[in-house]
């Protein structure tokens, strides 16, 4: 679905993709010391002892596997799901507005702009990108809703059709060919996603207070405040072998993974391409299973994105609620009235009257319990000179082997504490949660809210 909007007298449009569609992204890594780069797209990047997300930071992806590799050489291809609907500034046809506009003319300066001419470093205090486009801190403040953009890099299009050769000579074109777009200057080629990593889009970096001193800690976090996030990877893939995203908690599987280096391969194709085909194909035929929950895909022919499939179609008579809540605002230095809408259940409904005031405490409480709202920016209907904000809460994708995960590792933490307090003879109640059992579970389904 494509979206209209006006800003500073220029139109642009958006394009609306949906969620469960699957992205996929190329990383370098060859020190098993460095295994925080693993994540980056997850945490961010470190600032002094802390890791931050910059509400302008950029985290790249293709619609389609293999095209990370027209650009560079990487050791590990990951497969992401994206856990909403995503909004993205359209840089593509049918917009007339391209990535080069961005960069070399003054048509949307005051919209998105090479990141380096906007500023030299971002809110974090970390070098912007002399070559990408990020959106002004203008744009974003009007439009927080819009995740990213959609566009073609003109030099990685060029590139892209040499390796589209090897790919037909490796019988994997057919991979790639629903998402072959062109731009407003005629240039041909597989677009790049590029999104900021959260749901909630900050306008202020956003510091993470935990010391990930340790993989298995990264892999903790990301996976409680999973929901928080407006994609999440699915599987990481090397020459040697396929892991899932609960696997990197293993310094013994990122130590496998930092050995996989291609920079020798001579392989063709390169069993990594064989590992992603065997993903994809059994993701179109019999599903494709992760800690036995199996995956299905098809290809959305309205976008062009590879989608999770679902076994049930979106209640369209989901009851919703708006309610209005004040919660402090530093940019107006006082508090500020925000319409909140939600899904009229007891979670949410709980969530909404335990947090009248603080906004960082009820992101966490709708994260840890799967839902997450989307910033916006509305006329205020009663006062048409004034914005309210609306926060417009959806529940995450269902993602069954990481609720697993989360699960056993609630029981290891409750064992851990029974034990303490037999051996202090110390006298609490901790309640464990046995009544999960994912065995049963076939088929994901990503539509339910």
């Amino acid at each position: 679905m494509i979206k209209t909007y006006k800003f500073k007298n220029k139109t642009f449009e958006t394009l609306l993709i949906p969620k469960g569609a699957l992205l996929f992204r190329g990383l370098r890594f060859e020190d098993h010391n460095d295994y925080h780069s693993l994540f980056h797209d997850l945490i961010g990047y470190k600032k002094d002892k802390y890791y931050s997300i910059s509400p302008t930071m950029n985290v790249f992806f293709y619609p389609v596997p293999f095209a990370s590799d027209a650009v560079n050489i990487y050791d590990i291809h990951v497969i992401y799901v994206t856990q909403y609907d995503i909004e993205l500034f359209l840089l593509v046809k049918p917009s007339y507005h391209s990535r080069a506009n961005a960069r070399y003319s003054n048509d949307l300066y005051k919209i998105i702009n090479t990141c380096s001419a906007i500023s030299k470093t971002d809110m974090c205090g970390l070098e912007m990108s002399d070559n990408d486009p990020c959106f002004t801190e203008e744009f974003i403040k009007r439009y927080p809703q819009i995740d990213g953009y959609i566009a073609i890099a003109e030099q990685d299009a060029s590139l892209f059709f040499r390796k589209y050769k090897d790919l037909v000579e490796q019988q994997l074109a057919q991979y790639v060919l629903p998402s072959i777009v062109s731009n407003s200057r005629e240039q041909l080629g597989i677009p790049e996603i590029v999104l900021y990593p959260l749901r909630f889009r900050q306008n202020e970096c956003l510091t993470i207070g935990e010391r990930f001193d340790q993989p298995s800690k990264i892999v903790k976090y990301s996976t409680k405040y999973r929901s928080q996030y407006s994609y999440f990877p699915l599987a990481y893939i090397t020459n040697n072998r396929i892991y899932n995203f609960t696997d990197l908690s293993k310094m013994e599987n990122i130590k496998e993974i930092a050995a996989s280096c291609r920079t020798y391969n001579t392989e063709i194709p390169p069993a990594l391409y064989k590992h992603i085909k065997y993903i994809l194909d059994n993701m179109f035929t019999n599903g494709y299973k992760i800690n036995n929950i199996i995956y299905k895909a098809f290809v959305d022919t309205k976008t062009g994105f590879y989608k999770l499939y679902t076994t049930q179609k979106r209640d369209k008579t989901l009851k919703r609620k708006k309610e209005i809540r004040s919660f402090p605002n530093d940019n107006f230095g006082s508090y500020l009235d925000t319409q909140v809408n939600y899904p009229n259940n007891n979670i949410t409904r709980q969530i909404l009257m335990t947090h009248q005031n603080y906004l960082d405490s009820f992101l966490n409480d709708l994260y840890i319990h799967g839902y997450a709202p989307k910033k916006r920016m509305l006329l205020n209907r009663g006062n048409t000179n004034k914005f309210i904000f609306d926060y417009h809460v959806n529940k995450v994708i269902d993602r069954p082997e990481l609720d697993t995960y989360r699960t056993i590792r609630k029981r290891r933490n409750n064992e851990t504490k029974k034990s303490i307090e037999r051996n202090t003879k110390y006298m609490f109640d901790f309640n464990i949660n046995n009544d999960i059992n994912m065995s049963n579970v076939n088929i994901v389904d990503i539509e339910n809210e």
